[in-house]
């Protein structure tokens, strides 16, 4: 888990790297004035990055949980399918949020660890977010990613001898998980 993290952070880092080296070579070298043009705002940037990173422990955590619990690899590609469509709602829920950045749904995308990425950057764009809420976010997602690291764990622990044979959420959260 701290493996995938420290590489999600990698290729974060690099493709950040190369934005920022395309927007410096567009705007100085190629002298493109919509380049000129961008101003970041700081603070919703820092604030985002400081949610990010726990929702990327709880993800890498939830990756590695379903992949300690599927029993063949056609099995994992269809679940690993299905918690990315997760990552990517508040992309389809654009339009709802663009209409109502400050409304129910956008504040529950908010919160949950799979979706508070993409939703607060999302709500960003269209108002200024309080600081509490992208904190309460971190904490949320903190949280989550703990008990997801612990549930992964005891996952791959209990499904290290049961070759072929199913792991199901009842027997590995009631302890019946034994190899």
């Amino acid at each position: 888990i701290i493996g995938v993290v420290g590489m999600a952070i990698l290729l974060a880092l690099s493709w950040v790297a190369i934005l920022v080296g395309f927007a410096w070579f567009g705007a100085n070298v190629l002298d493109w004035s919509w380049l000129q043009s961008i101003a970041l705002n700081w603070r919703d940037l820092g604030l985002l990055i400081m949610v990010a990173l726990p929702c990327f422990l709880f993800i890498a955590a939830l990756m590695v949980a379903m992949g300690a619990t599927m029993v063949d690899e056609q099995e994992a590609q269809q679940a690993g399918a299905f918690a990315f469509l997760g990552i990517f709602l508040p992309i389809y829920l654009f339009i709802p949020f663009a209409n109502n950045p400050n409304g129910p749904l956008a504040i529950f995308c908010s919160m949950f660890p799979v979706t508070a990425v993409t939703t607060l950057a999302v709500r960003s764009g269209f108002m200024e977010v309080p600081a509490i809420q992208f904190v309460l976010s971190a904490l949320i997602a903190l949280v989550s990613g703990l008990a997801m690291v612990w549930l992964a764990g005891k996952a791959f622990r209990a499904n290290m001898l049961r070759y072929g044979q199913r792991l199901r959420l009842r027997q590995l959260i009631g302890g019946r998980a034994k190899a």
